[in-house]
């Protein structure tokens, strides 16, 4: 299990993903994925996943 720290970066069998979270809400704000694709999660006010916006 990776520790959660903002700009954090994985390596999972050479493929590095990259992600950005949210420590003072205990949220993921994005992952970049081994392509270059970034996925952005928006919470609503109560800190629950709402949308996950996929970028190419």
């Amino acid at each position: 299990m990776a520790k959660r720290a903002p700009n954090n970066i994985l390596l999972i069998s050479e493929n590095t993903v990259t992600y950005n979270y949210n420590e003072t809400k205990d949220v993921l704000d994005n992952l970049v994925d081994a392509n270059g694709k970034t996925t952005k999660y928006q919470y609503d006010d109560n800190d629950r996943l709402f949308c996950r916006v996929l970028r190419r």
